[in-house]
């Protein structure tokens, strides 16, 4: 399976010319794929969010678009939650901060992400090495973007990014004291408050 990959990502590469192709998958079996595959020069942004707010998210049953109005996201234990988003920050940083010659590293906190969404689309567009005025700011996109894959999500229309600052207060206390005893520690290092 792997083989077949590196073909899909050889050919992607060699016919769209790009000078980026991206991968929202939230993997990092995939980052590492990519880095062995040794064909791209990677561009790796790791996404950083409140593990409360994620706990709490994973919580709420939400429906899937793409099954219909009555299917709904099972509600994911918060333990399991707290050890998947410790888990997966922690070997996103390993990867991100070794010393690999395709890789290139940046942190973005999802919290600024969507409040000054503009002013860290242009830092992410100079740590790429583009030309900020150049870059997609607003939504809807009206470019034609393709994408061979991707999230349930993309069946949403008119998809508004805003900070939900409710969540610390929503969060049932069972479900934050779960996240705080596995992944409190890393969170209070990423400048989230404890409690």
């Amino acid at each position: 399976m792997q083989n077949n990959y590196y073909r899909l990502l050889k050919t992607v590469k060699d016919l769209t010319k790009c000078k980026f192709i991206v991968d929202s998958s939230k993997l990092l079996s995939r980052l590492k794929i990519y880095i062995k595959s040794d064909l791209f020069e990677i561009y790796f942004i790791h996404l950083v969010r409140d593990g409360i707010a994620v706990t709490h998210s994973c919580s709420i049953p939400r429906i899937k678009p793409s099954y219909g109005e009555n299917v709904f996201t099972p509600r994911v234990n918060p333990l399991r939650t707290a050890f998947r988003w410790t888990i997966s920050n922690i070997a996103a940083e390993i990867i991100g901060k070794s010393n690999i010659a395709n890789l290139h590293y940046f942190r973005v906190f999802y919290e600024e992400l969507s409040t000054d969404t503009e002013n860290v689309m242009k830092r992410i567009y100079r740590w790429l090495g583009l030309n900020p005025s150049e870059a997609i700011l607003t939504y809807p996109i009206t470019e034609n973007i393709h994408n061979i894959s991707g999230s349930r999500w993309r069946f949403k229309k008119n998809v508004k990014i805003e900070f939900n600052k409710d969540y610390r207060k929503n969060i049932r206390l069972i479900n934050k004291i779960s996240f705080l005893l596995i992944g409190g520690f890393l969170n209070f290092r990423y400048g989230y408050p404890l409690l």
